[in-house]
């Protein structure tokens, strides 16, 4: 005979009753609403897995060095959809690069490689063999209490041409939040900054007599004691140099008061 509570049938467990307005399966009942029929976050978790997937994710290398008027592009875009499969991916990528292949002219005796686009003007781009590690610092706003999070870091330099001389860049990547970017500086960009954190240093110690920036302008001094009188575009030169800067942004971020102090450096614009 059935053994009572041991024998018996699985029970389902019991349901929620439905929100006023939404039937079980979530989905609005009255047809006349303006948002028509969607479905509610109550009843998510009978969805597929892959459907409760977050789109957004992490920044592609090779978005971060695009301009930034691309990378908003992306992140309005390509940014908000999942990742492309990689079996898919490599069956495209193969046949984009069969179909270069078939339909490119012959090159000439003696004439350069054709370069990838939106790098004809690259001679070389490298990366930071001792640098490219990430600093990260929070700040909490004083009149609404959120918190803002910034990473930064450089772990990319190249060369362009630049007139009849080179010109060396170093990719500067941040991430504000969960949106993660790059912008190519040059050393000027980075004195430029470096003066803008001076004023700001003289400005409070004048008030509080308490330096602000005592170690960034420390490491922009090892910057400048290292840097040669004359252009210098060699690999192991600019590796080392960009490790200066890279210590240099450390030290600035995590003495900055604020995140915008930032703001002109990375060309961050509200709105």
């Amino acid at each position: 005979p059935p053994r009572p509570g041991v024998d018996d049938p699985p029970r389902s467990p019991p349901r929620s009753p439905p929100r006023p307005g939404v039937d079980g399966r979530g989905l609005r009942r009255d047809p006349s609403d303006e948002w028509g029929h969607f479905r509610s976050m109550s009843s998510a978790d009978g969805l597929d897995p892959s459907a409760q997937r977050q789109t957004s994710r992490m920044t592609p290398e090779y978005i971060v060095e695009e301009p930034l008027g691309s990378q908003v592009l992306w992140h309005a875009t390509a940014g908000r959809r999942p990742p492309q499969p990689k079996h898919e991916r490599e069956f495209y990528e193969d046949l984009y690069a069969r179909r270069m292949a078939e339909h490119e002219p012959d090159q000439r005796v003696g004439a350069a490689p054709p370069r990838p686009p939106g790098t004809q003007n690259v001679r070389w781009r490298d990366r930071s063999l001792f640098g490219g590690e990430s600093a990260q610092r929070s700040w909490r706003c004083p009149t609404c209490g959120e918190v803002a999070t910034m990473s930064i870091s450089l772990p990319k330099i190249q060369v362009t041409d630049s007139r009849w001389r080179g010109r060396a860049e170093f990719l500067v990547v941040a991430k504000i939040g969960s949106v993660r970017f790059g912008v190519w500086r040059t050393f000027s960009d980075f004195q430029t900054f470096a003066g803008t954190l001076r004023t700001v240093d003289d400005r409070v110690h004048g008030l509080s007599g308490v330096p602000v920036f005592a170690n960034a302008k420390r490491s922009w001094k090892c910057v400048r004691r290292r840097q040669h009188f004359c252009r210098n575009l060699d690999r192991v030169y600019l590796t080392e140099k960009a490790f200066l800067l890279e210590r240099f942004l450390h030290d600035a971020l995590y003495e900055a008061p604020a995140i915008d102090i930032f703001a002109d450096f990375l060309e961050i614009r509200e709105g």
